[in-house]
């Protein structure tokens, strides 16, 4: 009941403000935020340490960057910024570069950037981490981040859906159950993708994931009334 009383006027702030500022949001999500006191030995720890142990052992490269975060939440937070590390990555000093490389229209563009760079290990590690993903995820992705950027959260979601219902369907690509197959199965690590290179995933293949999928209903939120479109972004 506590947890409900707080989320309704967590709600009720936000609506009353009449700002996007990014400083007075997160001012008000502080105010209402509670840090939870877990045991060590909890099963969310298990979780979390399991998690990156994976990672970790599937892109070692990335341990040197990895910068300390709060024990609970793994949130590191400077002064004008916050980073949720997961997967606990947290390229501190290199937004700049991070800013430049993927503010590339198309995956191409950006791997471009990246290979113009090459001035530190983490953008080599980085390019063979993209060129080793399958083409149908990254172009798909990029795409949906993008769009993402200029939409609320139900939009969000719906695009969201449509794109799960494509990839598990595999009409376009197969490459979730062939990735599945070398990760999981066979555990080859090494996927056959389809298309295998970026330039074969054409835009009109990119564009069927965000279409309506046949024989499926669109996903459908309840409708939330009284909010003002301001508030609706925010949550």
């Amino acid at each position: 009941l506590l947890l409900v009383q707080r989320l309704t006027s967590l709600e009720a702030e936000l609506c009353r403000v009449d700002s996007s500022d990014p400083t007075l949001v997160s001012a008000i999500l502080d105010a209402y935020t509670q840090n939870p006191h877990l045991k060590q030995q909890s099963a969310y720890h298990r979780q979390v340490y399991m998690i990156i142990s994976l990672f970790l052992s599937i892109v070692p490269e990335f341990t040197e960057y990895l910068l300390p975060c709060q024990s609970n939440l793994f949130i590191f937070r400077t002064e004008a910024t916050c980073f949720l590390a997961f997967p606990f990555v947290c390229f501190w000093g290199r937004l700049d570069v991070i800013d430049r490389c993927f503010s590339g229209r198309t995956v191409e563009e950006i791997i471009a950037a990246l290979e113009r760079e090459a001035s530190d290990d983490w953008i080599s590690t980085t390019i063979r981490a993209l060129k080793k993903a399958s083409p149908a995820s990254l172009k798909i992705s990029l795409r949906s981040i993008r769009e993402g950027r200029l939409q609320g959260v139900g939009q969000c979601l719906s695009r969201e859906y449509r794109m799960v219902c494509h990839v598990l369907k595999g009409d376009i690509s197969k490459d979730f159950v062939e990735g599945c197959r070398a990760i999981l199965i066979d555990k080859d690590k090494n996927p056959k993708w389809e298309p295998w290179r970026l330039e074969e995933m054409k835009d009109r293949m990119v564009e069927q994931y965000f279409k309506r999928v046949e024989e499926e209903e669109d996903l459908k939120l309840p409708a939330r009334k009284n909010l003002p479109a301001l508030a609706m972004a925010k949550l």
